[in-house]
């Protein structure tokens, strides 16, 4: 009992296992530490496994009852027996050194955790891994017990309450299934009676075509008379032989006679009859029963124009094609009064209730002279208005708010349109300072019109081709409480979220805006004398499609722009404290955001020279898919680089320095088409428009990929532009007041 099964000698310092085998200290770290965290009984072969290596000591608890017989036995050995007094030869010498060989140590045992005192009894508690001695035991199990107890009750609470919202959810899903159920047969009942409805209208529509050629046919038929005209002339020379008695010269003459009455009676019977002409209107939408047109029928001369007729005065062009091109120096030095302009002419849309056969898209060729194009555009732009209606406003019945959207310009914005053709316009309720295409997989795309603050975040979608398909309303979203009227320095989409930039915040922000920008580090500061925060950093805001806020970065330098760029899978940006561009990798999901928001890497460093002639200091830029332009704060030259080689592919120098390149786009031959503003130093040329609020001119510039300027236009209301995927134009203007135009140009 006193000696140890692995050594087979006296126990030395005997340890107790949680198993209730006993083994000396020595032996247990010597030999049956199996691995670092885990020990395995010689005796019963039960592998003690454990978390931490304190935890492992810890339950070495030392064997005080094989301690004390240890030492009992060794006392007992060590006393000689009580013999009478004689000489004898039984007893033995031990040496000192001998009985010292396996000398006892003293270990420091510790004390319960409870009471603070020391036993020979301890027990680790497997539910807090503390050493408790056997008197506190019961008080520690008690404790254990009342914890568990009320643990228990927090979860039947909890499990109750569970299961009262999964009977009601189940009961709100019942009743959304059956509501589905009804919709789906109600849309299908719809769905059946509009074909029906149409069918018939269709049928309607060709049976009254009939009836209508019927009796056409019918007064101007003249096959009895030109039968009669060949049995008469088949005859007449019969007739007038010498053969022919009297009387047959007579009846024949009677017969002539007869059929001269029929001819005037048919001349005086097709005099009187009125051809009329059958003509369809434009579908009416709104009425499900018209969704064909309206049949009409109107005589030749009260019939303004047929959809018909080859020379339609809609379908030629507003002017003549000409090869000649207008210099910019010649169009910079016309007089106003020369100036083509159609800012009032087309001050009315098109309305397709009032016309008698549809408009095509309005048209105007860019490469004509002012001179040549004003007479052609003003006579048939005056026509165009007097056919259109002004309209307002859509509001539904739940008081939704829905911008217009029609398929020709409210009105132009510019003397010159960028392209040949404005396929259609969108008027917003607020003035677009954002604009950003998504791609749905090349079947369509989503266009996201954002305002100054974020407050009102629109999104369409655009089917494919876009000259084909009006933009359909999806939602409504607003990142931003309107009250707190900060300023967006960037806004950006991809698939997955919303990027947005702040920097700049107005002393109007409250205190629910303000909290989440001081707890992410953000001084928030009152505005000062010139109307803008002191702090150079800003905050990364990441929001759903749905405009749900999802996370947040804040930036300690501030950041020009930012681009969502999923053919490289990286969201760029410039930094003008460090001169230089960078990206980040694009979050996908919520818990790459922080991570990746700060891993910024450096794509070009523009501080690597020291030669004044190559300093650049990027302020923005714009990129298509292989090409990425940035502009100089200072010169505004423009650089483009090759994505993927970093290679310098051309440079652009502003030869223009009463204006500044304030938004450009790149389109897929690198041409370049930009948004001119001029220099507020230059107080003089600062407009303001009666029907628009105080802003600087503005003009649209398109420079081609070997640096020649191709045109200039005058875009003074213009605030935002972007590509599409076959470089479509869109832009977004201030209209009267505070409300917004979005045109596409093809």
């Amino acid at each position: 009992m006193t000696l140890c099964a692995q050594c087979h000698e006296r126990f030395v310092d005997p340890r107790q296992l949680q198993c209730g085998h006993s083994f000396c200290y020595i032996c247990i770290k010597t030999k049956l530490i199996s691995t670092e965290l885990s020990i395995q009984c010689a005796k019963c072969d039960v592998q003690h496994i454990f978390r931490t290596r304190d935890e492992l000591e810890r339950s070495l608890v030392v064997d005080s009852f094989i301690n004390e017989m240890v030492q009992y036995y060794l006392r007992r050995k060590a006393n000689p027996k009580v013999v009478k007094s004689s000489e004898n030869n039984h007893h033995q010498v031990i040496p000192l050194h001998t009985t010292s060989q396996k000398k006892q140590i003293a270990f420091a045992q510790p004390p319960c955790k409870i009471c603070s005192k020391k036993s020979n009894y301890l027990f680790i508690c497997d539910h807090c891994n503390e050493e408790i001695c056997d008197k506190c035991m019961d008080k520690h199990r008690a404790e254990v017990t009342e914890r568990i107890n009320k643990k228990w009750l927090k979860c039947k609470q909890q499990f109750a309450i569970n299961n009262e919202l999964l009977s009601k959810a189940e009961k709100n899903i019942t009743s959304v299934v059956n509501e589905l159920k009804m919709i789906r047969i109600t849309v299908e009942q719809r769905a059946t009676d509009l074909i029906n409805m149409i069918e018939n209208e269709r049928d309607n529509i060709l049976e009254r075509l009939d009836d209508h050629i019927t009796p056409v046919k019918k007064n101007f038929k003249n096959d009895d008379i030109k039968q009669e005209y060949q049995s008469i002339n088949e005859n007449i020379a019969h007739i007038l032989s010498i053969e022919s008695s009297i009387q047959n010269l007579v009846n024949h003459l009677q017969r002539i006679d007869r059929f001269l009455d029929n001819l005037e009676n048919k001349k005086d019977h097709i005099k009187t009859q009125e051809i009329t002409i059958a003509y369809l209107s434009p579908p009416d939408f709104d009425s499900p029963a018209k969704l064909l047109g309206d049949l009409k029928f109107q005589v030749p001369s009260k019939l303004i124009t047929t959809p018909l007729s080859t020379k339609n005065k809609y379908n030629e062009r507003l002017s003549p094609k000409v090869q000649n091109t207008t210099s910019i120096s010649n169009y910079q030095n016309l007089s106003s009064s020369t100036k083509p302009s159609i800012k009032k002419e087309l001050d009315g849309f098109y309305n397709p209730k009032e016309l008698a056969s549809p408009i095509p898209p309005l048209r105007i060729n860019w490469r004509l002279t002012p001179s040549q194009l004003q007479p052609n555009l003003k006579t048939d732009v005056q026509r165009l208005v007097q056919s259109t209606k002004r309209n307002s406003p859509i509001t539904t019945n739940n008081g939704l708010h829905l911008p217009i959207v029609v398929k020709r310009p409210f009105s132009q914005m510019f003397t010159l349109v960028p392209n040949d053709m404005c396929v259609w316009s969108l008027k917003t309720s607020d003035i677009p300072h954002f604009l950003c295409l998504l791609d749905n997989n090349n079947r369509s795309y989503n266009i996201f019109i954002c305002d100054e603050y974020g407050a009102r975040v629109q999104i369409y979608s655009i089917q494919l081709p876009i000259d084909k398909y009006l933009p359909v309303y999806i939602r409504e979203l607003e990142l931003f409480k309107r009250n707190c009227r900060l300023t967006l320095e960037s806004f950006t989409v991809y698939q997955t979220y919303i990027i947005t930039y702040v920097r700049r915040f107005e002393q109007k922000a409250n205190e629910e805006q303000k909290a989440p920008l001081i707890k992410a580090g953000i001084q928030i500061l009152d505005r000062g004398e010139n109307g803008r925060c002191s702090d150079i950093g800003g905050m990364i805001y990441v929001f759903g499609h749905n405009g749900t806020q999802v996370d947040g970065s804040y930036q300690s330098y501030p950041i020009r722009k930012l681009i969502a760029d999923t053919s490289y899978d990286c969201l760029w940006g410039i930094n003008s404290i460090n001169n230089s561009l960078y990206y980040y990798s694009l979050p996908k999901t919520p818990e790459q955001i922080t991570s990746y928001l700060k891993n910024m890497k450096i794509y070009l460093d523009f501080n690597e020279t020291n030669d004044e002639n190559e300093k650049f200091e990027p302020n923005h830029m714009a990129e298509n898919q292989q090409t990425i332009g940035l502009v100089d704060r200072d010169s505004h030259t423009i650089r483009l680089y090759d994505k993927n080689t970093k290679e310098l592919i051309n440079t652009y120098k502003n030869t223009q320095q009463s204006w500044n390149i304030s938004d450009m786009i790149i389109l897929k031959d690198n041409n370049l088409l930009m948004t001119l503003t001029e220099n507020k130093r230059n107080k003089q040329v600062i407009r303001k428009d009666s029907r628009y609020r105080q802003h600087s001119a503005r003009k649209l510039i398109e420079i081609s990929k070997n640096g020649k300027e191709l045109r200039e236009i005058e875009a003074n209301t213009l605030n935002a532009m972007t590509i599409g995927p076959n470089d479509e134009i869109f832009l977004g203007f201030a209209d009267k007041g505070e409300r917004g135009l979005v045109q596409v140009y093809i």
